[in-house]
Order: C-alpha cells, then sequence, then structure tokens
C-alpha cells in the first residue's frame, strides 16, 4: 500500500511519525512525506525519522494574503505529486489543500482536524492513527444508529 502523508506544522511530525513506523515497519507500506518547511520542522522530521525522505513543497506564510497565494501555488504541485505517486490513501491533519486535491483526483483522505468534537483529550496515548481512526469511525457510526 502507498500512503502519503502531508506535514503543516511541526506538531504534525510528532503526531505521525509512531503511524509511520508502524506503516512501514510492520505493515511493509511504502509511505512518502510532503511538507511546507516551517520553522524547525525538517530538523524534528530528520530527527524523529531519521533517513526517511520527504518532498519539501512551499513555504510558510504569514500573512493571510501570501497564505493563500501559498496555497494557490502549492495546490497544482500537490495534484500533480498525488497523481503521479498513484497513493492508495493521503492523510494529514488539517490539510486544505490535501482535501481539495483529493477530492478532484477521487483518491481515498484521511484529514484530522482538532475542533470540539475531536479534541485532543479524546485521543489516547497508545493508539496510533489508524486505531484512532477506526474507533472513531466506530464510535460515528454508533451514534448514527442512536434514537434519541
Amino acid at each position: 500500500m502507498r500512503i502519503l502523508v502531508d506535514l503543516n506544522h511541526p506538531v504534525d511530525v510528532n503526531y505521525f511519525k509512531n503511524s509511520i513506523r508502524e506503516w512501514t515497519q510492520q505493515h511493509g507500506c511504502q509511505v512518502d512525506i510532503t511538507l511546507q518547511p516551517r520553522g524547525k520542522m525538517v530538523a524534528i522530521l530528520q530527527s524523529e525519522l531519521p533517513g526517511h525522505p520527504f518532498t519539501a513543497m512551499g513555504t510558510f506564510q504569514k500573512t493571510m494574503a501570501r497564505k493563500l497565494l501559498m496555497h494557490a501555488w502549492r495546490f497544482p504541485q500537490f495534484a500533480r505529486h498525488v497523481r503521479r505517486g498513484r497513493y492508495d490513501v493521503v492523510t494529514s491533519f488539517g490539510g486544505i489543500v490535501v482535501s481539495h486535491a483529493t477530492w478532484l483526483l477521487r483518491k481515498p483522505s484521511i484529514i484530522f482536524d482538532d475542533d470540539i468534537a475531536v479534541s485532543y483529550t479524546h485521543l489516547r496515548a497508545h493508539e496510533t492513527v489508524l486505531d484512532l481512526v477506526c474507533r472513531l469511525l466506530l464510535e460515528k457510526k454508533n451514534n448514527k444508529n442512536t434514537i434519541i
């Protein structure tokens, strides 16, 4: 299985690092990483996942106007990368570019976000990203079937 992980913030490295290790070492998946360099993100990635290759796309921008321009520039690059990579699934934390690109390319994606419904307090330390997704989907399915 080919998985693409898009990192947008230095914290995303810590969020995905254990899952990336598990996917590659235990499940034999090919995991590629794209990132938008920001602060010490590259240094953190290289220390947490030494030797794991990554593709840098774009740069971090501080103003809203520059962020919009960067998303407009990064979107076609990212979509082309996904199409050429023939990934089975793409995942990101709060990835606007990822969600739009995968929707247009009809590729499955898992986009994490931090809001009231799914806050960090619901995350369990022993869970991998795969465990978390399965648990949240199961909870959502069970809640839909509950008649109030």
